[in-house]
């Protein structure tokens, strides 16, 4: 199979892999997976939604299982992709942040360190879906070599390339300025892109901006400073995620039935929401950069 089939055949794979997964928890999986109260966002932790909470952990490193099993022969971004997308289905059907507020009749800084607390758990649930896609292709690996997608990114003369230098200590100082330098071009550029993209708090527009924003910066990050681990891309949005709400705990207004109106937008992102738009959209920029970059190398070596 040519490279140009080749990429065509992964992303029509990915995204029929997407599409069904999420349409599973938007249609039939969201009645098991929403918390007690059904008007209100998916925040598990806040109201004590332990079974569910696991239940999503459940859902989404069996959605990386089958997706790293189906997607075996492609880059394992993309498997990592439909495992993230599709639980955002519970992000499209989660209600609005400001329903949570009214709850919270003595100040709102508690929620938001339960928000926290729960985006470090999604974020130990992102860490274990990366360990299973590598796992499947691990003992794929044992079975066949040939059974798993190779590369070709981590030929030699790319690497060459990449860090051009004659001396391996200053190579391998280069990669690493890469990876941490595309960790913090894609945070400097993704913050401010999702000020200026985050105009409300209606779902879709929450979904839009974090994906949007996290994928652009990835992929902009990923095209100026290659780096060849996708663990820059899905870690970005957490670390952002962190720094959102430490500061929405020191900033947190006094409860009020309209304290949501002098609560900032960024601050109403959920923690399910930095999990599947905000991780899900930077390991699709990385995913989009990768191939950007594969397709530049064959060709120039099409040429000689």
């Amino acid at each position: 199979m040519s490279h140009h089939k080749f990429h065509w055949f992964e992303k029509t794979q990915v995204q029929l892999a997407t599409v069904a997964a999420m349409a599973a928890v938007y249609f039939l999986l969201w009645p098991m997976l929403r918390p007690w109260d059904p008007q209100g966002p998916a925040m598990y932790v806040h109201y004590g939604s332990w079974a569910k909470l696991g239940l999503l952990a459940i859902v989404l490193l069996s959605f990386a299982a089958l997706a790293g099993a189906i997607t075996i022969k492609s880059r394992p971004e993309g498997a990592i992709i439909v495992a993230l997308f599709g639980l955002g289905g519970v992000s499209l059907r989660s209600g609005q942040f400001r329903q949570a507020i009214f709850t919270q009749p003595d100040g709102i800084g508690p929620m938001f360190s339960q928000m926290l607390g729960e985006l470090f758990v999604m974020a130990a649930m992102l860490v274990a879906v990366v360990g299973v896609v590598y796992l499947i292709r691990a003992l794929a690996a044992k079975i066949s070599p040939a059974l798993i997608w190779h590369d070709v990114l981590a030929d030699k003369a790319y690497l060459a390339e990449a860090a051009p230098s004659k001396s391996d200590e200053k190579a391998k100082a280069r990669k690493t300025i890469n990876i941490v330098g595309c960790l913090l071009l894609s945070l400097a550029i993704a913050v401010p892109l999702l000020m200026l993209l985050l105009q409300s708090t209606d779902r879709g527009q929450v979904i839009f901006a974090l994906l949007a924003s996290c994928g652009l910066a990835v992929l902009i990050a990923h095209q100026l400073l290659p780096s060849q681990y996708s663990f820059v891309a899905w870690t970005m949005p957490i670390i952002m995620g962190i720094g959102v709400y430490v500061l929405a705990i020191v900033q947190a207004v006094p409860g009020s039935a309209n304290s949501w109106t002098a609560t900032a937008f960024i601050v109403q992102i959920l923690p399910v929401d930095w999990l599947t738009a905000g991780a899900g959209g930077g390991v699709l920029g990385y995913w989009i950069s990768e191939r950007i970059h594969e397709m530049k190398y064959l060709e120039q070596k099409e040429k000689g």
